[in-house]
């Protein structure tokens, strides 16, 4: 069975013999909501998919185009709708759309996982803690392990993203002992998986156990765990995506940690010394960035600005030695070194990599209209 990724209103654009069934007053909400998302006004989107789906709901009752329209709404999740908050509707939206998933002709089963999926992906996210406690049982992750079971799906892609929320789950209830658990559970699930089906919960999951490690007070396992996640993103040439750059942060705080403590553990010094994968260190991006503080009378200008500045980084990664060669603006001097006080690079890098490092701090301003107002002229120092 393939991943079913839904095309937002399949049903709805397929040709005048489908939209010949569908009712304009169904139809003519949609095609606003369509054209909302297109100009990605996200709140005339919403209010169109739910209008839409509404329609549907009175004028054709449990159909599949129903259901669909259920899973537009569904998918814009929006914060609020005409000014109320939205997430019981978008809650909805979710379970009426995995109800009527049995409707499609084609591979009804792979639809229905995939929408207890992608719901579960948002609840997990956007609601709160004591919200999604409320949670029917009909459709958290207990049912989806009952129904990737029902359907012949153990050892899948989709069992191994179950477990991972669970591990969320456990992990956003501070429940580390569940965390350590349900996260070794997937990630054994998705090293042994052959569906070859993309997950990036098998690049969240590594986060989840590193959590559960260092809030248990085992700093080396949770480094050698966004180490072994941190090689594995370099692989697929991934190393620069907000995960990797997140765990590399959290590796270099435990790895702080694991020196200052002179941790006895024998596996500190692969900690210690680990080398950073060539993707990043080539683009030698830091791990840490403090933003600058803009001055004040700056903020009152009319022109951007800019600091190029000159640095060496030593073997922890702090930044050495800056020295600025030129900039726009010499009040923007003081609040760049101050800035760069708290970058961090990449520890052990080699001299070729770590010497006369060059980079531009940027102080953006825009204008009423959203446009970033031209930088001024560039000195030398």
């Amino acid at each position: 069975m393939k991943r079913t990724f839904l095309a937002i209103g399949l049903a709805l654009m397929l040709g005048t013999s489908v939209q010949a069934k569908t009712p304009k007053e169904v139809l003519e909400p949609y095609k606003a909501y369509r054209v909302a998302l297109k100009a990605d006004d996200k709140k005339l989107a919403a209010e169109k998919a739910y209008e839409a789906w509404q329609i549907a709901e009175e004028m054709m009752g449990d159909s599949k185009t129903t259901g669909d329209l259920a899973q537009n709404f569904a998918e814009v999740s929006p914060n609020y709708l005409y000014e109320k908050q939205a997430w019981k509707k978008v809650v909805k939206a979710y379970q009426r759309s995995i109800d009527l998933s049995s409707l499609y002709e084609t591979d009804p089963e792979g639809v229905e996982i995939d929408r207890r999926t992608r719901y579960l992906t948002w609840l997990v996210s956007s609601v709160s803690k004591r919200s999604s406690k409320g949670w029917e049982k009909k459709y958290g992750p207990e049912k989806l392990n009952q129904r990737i079971a029902e359907f012949g799906l153990s050892g899948s892609t989709f069992d191994a993203e179950s477990r991972a929320f669970q591990a969320q789950i456990a992990m956003h209830d501070e429940d580390w002992s569940e965390t350590e658990s349900h996260s070794k559970s997937a990630m054994a699930l998705f090293d042994a998986r052959t569906d070859g089906i993309f997950s990036v919960y098998e690049y969240a999951v590594p986060i989840y156990l590193a959590r559960a490690y260092a809030e248990t007070d085992r700093p080396v396992d949770a480094a050698l765990t966004y180490q072994a996640m941190m090689t594995k993103l370099e692989t697929v040439g991934a190393h620069d995506n907000p995960i990797s750059g997140e765990s590399y942060a959290e590796w270099l705080r435990l790895r702080d940690e694991i020196i200052s403590e002179n941790d006895p553990d024998p596996r500190a010094q692969q900690v210690v010394d680990f080398t950073v994968p060539v993707g990043r260190t080539e683009e030698l991006l830091p791990l840490i960035r403090k933003p600058p503080k803009f001055p004040s009378g700056f903020l009152r200008g009319s022109k951007s600005g800019f600091v190029r500045v000159k640095f060496n980084v030593d073997e922890s990664g702090h930044v050495m030695n800056p020295v600025i060669t030129s900039s726009t603006n010499e009040k923007l001097h003081k609040p760049t070194l101050e800035s760069l006080k708290g970058w961090r690079y990449t520890p052990n890098l080699s001299d070729a990599k770590s010497q006369n490092v060059e980079t531009k701090i940027r102080f953006d301003l825009t204008s009423q209209t959203g446009r970033r107002l031209p930088y001024g002229e560039e000195k030398p120092r």
